[in-house]
């Protein structure tokens, strides 16, 4: 599957619907228990949640509910869990083997949402895992920082069952955006991907023995996104393993 993100209307049903399941982790009493526990251990202000990046949130959601229905078995991992919604909208629905990865220690506050979630401060591309153990591996606009292709690929092919997926999304925009060679965010290089370069991927990714899981639909974009003076869009992709 490939699907690009159209326009700002896209973004507000899907925070609507997942409001509608129970998955918008924005509001509700879980959220104010989240911001007043993360108060008193750090003495700031929690970071908003990514409300931009609903689209993705409910796109993932929904997929992982149509092939993976198995709420209490399904092994998911989430690569960089930092403030990403996915890992709480999944326990939300129901699922209960969730482990969350990131290098931010502060990634173990997702537990103040009411949960036990497993979270574990690590390299989210070598993870303390068997092989082949996972049904899902999902990213939120996480590749894009510090970008290594062949770690990225090695590490689905690596902690999948044959049959499992990745499910991600990345920052994109059809033609090249130029991003200053000196720019860091989480210490880490951030480039907006090109339709040539998502092109690149999906080729190299059959190396791997990953998979399309269904069509391609390019589509047009307004951008609806504005980062570093540039308008961009998401893009969200899944592989299944072969197997």
């Amino acid at each position: 599957m490939l699907k690009v993100l159209a326009d700002q209307n896209q973004i507000d049903n899907a925070r609507k619907e997942l409001r509608d399941l129970g998955a918008d982790t924005s509001t509700g009493w879980r959220r104010a228990l989240f911001k007043l526990l993360y108060g008193i251990r750090y003495r700031s202000p929690a970071q908003p949640i990514s409300i931009n990046k609903s689209w993705d949130t409910l796109l993932i959601l929904k997929m992982i509910e149509e092939y993976f229905p198995n709420k209490l078995d399904t092994a998911i991992f989430e690569m960089g869990s930092y403030n990403s919604e996915i890992p709480v909208s999944l326990w939300n629905r129901g699922y209960r083997n969730i482990r969350a990865s990131d290098f931010n220690p502060k990634g173990q506050c997702i537990n103040y949402y009411a949960n036990s979630i497993e979270f574990h401060v690590e390299d989210f591309y070598a993870p303390n895992i068997p092989e082949s153990s996972l049904d899902v591996m999902t990213a939120l606009s996480v590749i894009e920082h510090g970008y290594d292709q062949h770690k990225f690929l090695s590490a689905c092919q690596k902690y999948l069952k044959p049959g499992g997926m990745v499910i991600f999304t990345t920052d994109y925009h059809k033609e090249k955006l130029s991003i200053p060679e000196d720019y860091r965010l989480f210490d880490l290089t951030y480039m907006i991907f090109s339709k040539e370069e998502i092109q690149d991927l999906l080729e190299e990714a059959k190396k791997y023995d990953l998979e399309l899981v269904s069509d391609i639909e390019w589509g047009d974009s307004e951008y609806p996104i504005e980062f570093l003076g540039h308008n961009m869009t998401f893009i969200l992709i899944a592989f299944r393993k072969k197997g």
